[in-house]
């Protein structure tokens, strides 16, 4: 690992009644190296099952992270050598080669060759050992994952319960819309840790952005707006987002 502080990583679990969120940004962590353990919040205990989702979500992000971390460390080399082996090619070709080769052919040919070069070096870095080593570090701490109870979630997987029962996919899109004014959307009260609030932040932005699309939408509306609501009853019925969800984090106020 490297020398920089270590840190560790919270991952919350919430359920809901489309199925579970694995609440993290690792796959978008710019610094995969510098986490020294993973602790995974939920409002209970996991079952089987759902520790194993949850692990599934973690390896593939970690995955992500650190072939994005690799890549990123190893830039300034591969442009160094791609810029070298394209001036080389270019030069070759001006003045070595003696048949005329038009201009436009020499560009294109050391462009050629100094892509090739850029392609094989990220090829290379990604399975440099340093690499696995970083990924065997991360799955080892992944595995060792405790799970800690934070009662207050409770409250959002209450939420999102509640508003599953008391609303149909077109009732709920309808009260987001302001369509409904006859009734309000359920009140939510706020007791969340400040973590999981910049953590949800987080997975939105750079996870979840169809929910985080929408739910901007939301907050910009102030009418009646049935073009929103046919919108948002299309990507619910695609499974592209979950209305509860989403009417738990406007109710939030994220």
């Amino acid at each position: 690992m490297s020398s920089s502080p270590a840190s560790d990583k919270a991952v919350y679990f919430i359920r809901t009644g489309e199925g579970d969120i694995t609440v993290t940004s690792l796959a978008f962590d710019k610094r995969p190296e510098e986490i020294s353990s993973f602790e995974i919040v939920s409002s209970g205990l996991l079952t089987v099952s759902e520790r194993k989702k949850v692990d599934e979500v973690l390896l593939r992000s970690a995955y992500s992270s650190v072939s994005r971390y690799i890549q990123d460390k190893h830039y300034i080399i591969r442009l160094l050598l791609s810029t070298f082996v394209f001036m080389l090619v270019y030069l070759f070709l001006s003045l070595v080669v003696r048949d005329p080769i038009p201009m436009i052919d020499e560009l294109l040919l050391s462009a050629v060759a100094a892509t090739a070069i850029w392609i094989f070096q990220m090829k290379r870095d990604g399975a440099m050992a340093e690499k696995s080593k970083l990924l065997l570090e991360l799955g080892t701490m992944i595995g060792n994952a405790e799970v800690r109870i934070d009662n207050s979630l409770d409250s959002v997987e209450a939420f999102i319960y509640e508003a599953d029962r008391r609303y149909d996919p077109i009732k709920l899109s309808n009260l987001l819309s302001l369509i409904k004014q006859d009734e309000e959307l359920l009140f939510f009260s706020d007791d969340l840790e400040e973590d999981f609030k910049k953590e949800l932040r987080e997975y939105l932005n750079k996870v979840d952005k169809k929910s985080l699309y929408f739910l901007n939408r939301i907050k910009k509306n102030r009418t009646p707006n049935r073009r929103l609501a046919a919108k948002l009853m299309l990507a619910a019925s695609q499974n592209e987002i979950d209305l509860a969800f989403i009417a738990f984090l406007y109710r939030l106020g994220l």
